[in-house]
């Protein structure tokens, strides 16, 4: 694509504008993008870019503006169904006002103003929990300031949505939902967290031991007990537990994100217990490597070495 090209398709833009006809929004908001890529290829130093995305923007708001003044549903769709920041804009430049509610707090969101959607209250919290399992870490941030700040009239929905996050696994999402809970300080977030000590993901159990101890909670000599133990990586607990303590030891063998170290220490315990239970999932572990032990590099190598050796410090009764 060359200059004159990217000039040429944002004097089109600016035709669509001046006619004003409702079928030109849906194109305009489907080629920004590809306007904003494509200025970036044509031969332009770094402020030359900086100017034509700045022109491509204007030319694009004028145009929606005068396009969607006297009918913005197709702004609203785009808003609301794709999330368009520039469509919110164009709204936003219109004068239109949103209701208190779950479709307002997503157009506050795609401006960025926080504060109106502490304004807007419960209908907010599903948009926010939304924004836990995005990209943008600052975007993540003030999601879930804005949940804290929403208060206590809507806890109990924000723990429910937390909890879908929790048991959904959804990607990036169960490490910010566990700390949000903690900073709640509900103690109607002790369930979800409870739940959360027999997650997969290692880090994931610690981080919900963790925020159990801020919130008061102590573990019993029970099954969630040993969980919450196994999770802290206190080995000697899981063993004053007993025979209980049996199944979270295996999860941790059977678990795919649990590191190396771990499964060799709830090993040990497990043998420590002697439970029969145990011999089973320990055998699975030396048959494959699926299970847990890398057992694909079998010529040693100076790293494998010296690992051998650093985990040998643990077991100083078990020959290398």
């Amino acid at each position: 694509m060359t200059a004159q090209d990217f000039y040429t398709k944002l004097a089109i833009v600016d035709a669509l504008g001046m006619i004003g006809d409702i079928r030109a929004v849906s194109p305009i908001l489907k080629k920004e993008i590809w306007f904003e890529q494509a200025s970036r290829h044509i031969g332009l130093s770094k402020s030359s870019v900086a100017d034509a995305l700045s022109m491509e923007i204007t030319k694009i708001m004028a145009a929606l503006v005068n396009i969607c003044k006297n009918d913005i549903e197709p702004l609203l769709t785009y808003a609301l169904k794709d999330r368009s920041v520039r469509a919110a804009d164009v709204l936003e430049e219109l004068g239109w006002q949103p209701s208190r509610d779950e479709n307002g707090a997503i157009y506050y969101l795609l401006l960025s103003k926080w504060d109106k959607c502490v304004e807007i209250g419960e209908p907010a919290i599903n948009p926010l929990i939304a924004k836990l399992t995005g990209n943008d870490h600052d975007s993540r941030k003030k999601a879930a300031d804005t949940l804290v700040k929403i208060g206590p009239s809507a806890v109990g929905a924000a723990i429910e949505a937390l909890k879908v996050v929790l048991r959904d696994d959804i990607p990036l999402g169960q490490e910010r939902a566990i700390e949000l809970l903690g900073r709640i300080g509900d103690a109607r977030a002790i369930e979800p967290l409870i739940g959360a000590l027999r997650d997969d993901n290692d880090d994931v159990r610690e981080e919900a031991a963790n925020v159990l101890d801020e919130l008061g909670w102590q573990p019993g000599q029970d099954n969630i007990g040993a969980a919450y133990w196994v999770a802290k990586r206190e080995w000697d607990k899981c063993i004053e537990i007993g025979t209980t303590a049996v199944e979270p030891l295996i999860a941790v063998l059977n678990s795919e994100f649990t590191d190396q170290k771990s499964k060799a220490k709830a090993a040990k315990v497990l043998a420590r217990i002697g439970d029969t239970r145990a011999i089973e999932p320990l055998i699975a572990i030396i048959s494959t490597s699926r299970k847990g032990l890398n057992m694909v590099n079998l010529v040693p190598t100076t790293e494998t070495k010296t690992n051998v050796q650093a985990q040998h410090q643990d077991y100083p009764n078990n020959p290398i």
